[in-house]
């Protein structure tokens, strides 16, 4: 734990990483999700959906568990108090998230949360018409039940309490005014809170009745229940109906689902270990969707038979770093950070590394989310020698320098762009030494900041908001500032971040601070990689959401 009471960065991330969003919520109404425009009908009663995925969810308890497979059975059991409006991507009927804060859609939530003039109590109305996959109906108590246990598990509900403003761990921070409504007081006011409504993590709803019954005295919080049976807490529109670790977890539509019951009635994830299996079983149409692969097999898929790859490279939210120790010689000198940001190639990785898959970054958060200043970045396209080469010399390290660079052996492309930034940067007399290592030692070290040099690392960030983002990655206590970056200045900027409501004061500080991380440059900010979802052609109604996951009441199906 921090000096906040937070779970420390090195157990936040073996967990797997993440983040969250959402400003001023529209009033659409609560209906079921609408299909993509112009989608076909479904393929009827008894329809399947195949998704072939590299591993199964692993746990049902979002307190703990943030893998993919498991992100993706979450948010499909458990249903958002709000979500993103979305709009057509391309003509083949998929769809990005719209970050306009106007045109949030209300889910369990009755009518758009109001809060007080001074910002601080939030008012939430919840649906009378809602039941749980257990049968029990939907009350303002089963939101009341969540805050609670991310207060007493304690585990991700530090960070989301912490950046949600409903601190100190041990306050009583809401009130059950009656059977669907509740009250919640956060300790300043919080232009987070409401962002977080749409995120399942922060402030998805467990059903209380089922979940307490579950508890046990060794266990009030039901942890192990919630691992292998939370579906029976979801209100969403999916249960889990079989699991077979290494083989395939099977969800099933549920009939009583609030938005009415879906048109796919059978998903199931599929696990193929290999990338070029997942490949041959796509071509095949024995699987209809497939994700994770190598840009050289994506770029192999285009154009095959009765295969669709989606590009996203709209509403992005993937973030590919160098991150630079530090707190380590000679990293821990701007003017040397400066320097490799200006010598390092950002298009040429993402032509020749991502073949297009992938945008230049030119930032410190998401060039899609709200408040993303272009007119911060110095460092033009790189590939700039003779700059970088002056302000090493400037540093003292005219005759260059030797060190670390680690990269995770387990994703190929990251070892490719550290192969080029290893020869772009032995051009100013740079001698990085790759050091490739599995998944856990990778993470052990970099979250442990215990590297000398840098490291390769892909992340994101779950909520389109620029007061988490630079809170995740650049508060000198927070759990993903794996860089070691401390700035009293930048912390100040941020704690007016998370305490500001949105408008022009916001803005001016989110500019502000975008100025200063650019030139402190505490990483190579390297690019964005699109997500990336190779279908077969009867698949209708992706989303490209920050979280990854495929919402499966969404999908269309013409057979």
């Amino acid at each position: 734990m921090n000096d906040h009471g937070m779970i420390s960065r090195r157990s936040l991330l073996k967990l797997g990483g993440a983040a969250v969003t959402l400003p001023l919520l529209g009033t659409v109404a609560c209906s079921r999700r609408p299909a993509p425009s112009g989608a076909p009908s479904s393929g009827g009663d008894g329809a399947q959906l195949t998704i072939a995925v590299s591993a199964l969810m692993a746990s049902l308890d979002r307190e703990y568990e943030i893998g993919a497979a498991s992100m993706e059975a979450m948010n499909n059991l458990f249903e958002p108090l709000v979500e993103f409006s979305r709009r057509p991507f391309g003509d083949g009927g998929s769809q990005v998230p719209d970050f306009d804060s106007s045109t949030w859609e209300l889910r369990l939530l009755a009518e758009e949360p109001a809060v007080s003039d001074d910002g601080l109590t939030w008012t939430l109305v919840f649906r009378d018409d809602v039941t749980s996959h257990s049968g029990n109906p939907l009350t303002a108590e089963d939101f009341a039940y969540a805050i609670e246990r991310h207060q007493q598990v304690w585990v991700l509900g530090s960070f989301y309490n912490f950046v949600a403003g409903l601190l100190p761990r041990e306050r009583i921070s809401w009130n059950v005014v009656d059977a669907q409504t509740l009250e919640v007081t956060t300790e300043q006011p919080s232009p987070l809170f409401k962002i977080l409504l749409q995120n399942n993590f922060a402030f998805g709803l467990f059903d209380a009745v089922a979940s307490r019954a579950a508890g046990t005295d060794a266990d009030p919080w039901a942890t192990e229940w919630m691992k292998a049976n939370g579906s029976d807490a979801g209100h969403g529109p999916y249960t889990i109906t079989s699991h077979q670790p290494g083989q395939q977890t099977v969800f099933t539509a549920f009939d009583d689902y609030h938005g009415g019951a879906p048109a796919v009635k059978t998903v199931v994830h599929r696990q193929v270990d290999s990338s070029s299996t997942r490949v041959a079983l796509l071509r095949s149409g024995e699987v209809d969707i497939v994700r994770d692969l190598l840009p050289t097999e994506l770029k192999s898929l285009e154009g095959a038979d009765g295969v669709v790859v989606d590009n996203f490279d709209e509403s992005l939210f993937l973030l590919l770093f160098m991150m630079m120790n530090n707190n380590v010689a000679p990293f821990d000198d701007p003017l040397v950070r400066q320097a490799v940001a200006y010598a390092m190639p950002y298009q040429q990785i993402v032509d020749d590394v991502y073949q297009g898959y992938a945008s230049p970054w030119k930032g410190v958060i998401s060039r899609d989310y709200p408040y993303f200043d272009p007119d911060a970045w110095i460092y033009g396209d790189g590939a700039n020698p003779d700059k970088a080469r002056e302000l090493l010399a400037q540093a003292g390290y005219a005759n260059g320098f030797s060190c670390e660079l680690l990269c995770n052996s387990s994703e190929p492309v990251s070892e490719q762009v550290a192969i080029l930034a290893q020869s772009a940067l032995s051009e100013i007399g740079i001698d990085f030494r790759l050091n490739k290592l599995s998944a856990a030692a990778f993470t052990e070290r970099l979250t442990g900041k215990q590297y000398e040099g840098a490291a390769i690392w892909q992340d994101l960030a779950l909520t389109p908001d620029i007061g988490y983002n630079c809170f995740l990655y650049y508060r000198s206590t927070a759990f993903a500032n794996v860089a070691g970056y401390a700035s009293d200045s930048t912390d100040q900027l941020i704690d007016v971040l998370l305490t500001t409501m949105d408008g022009p004061e916001r803005e001016a500080v989110a500019k502000e601070f975008q100025r200063q991380i650019v030139a402190d440059s505490p990483a190579v900010f390297l690019a964005q990689p699109h997500y990336v979802v190779a279908r077969r052609d009867h698949v209708k109604g992706i989303t490209a959401y920050p979280s990854r996951t495929i919402r499966f009441d969404e999908i269309e199906l013409a057979r």
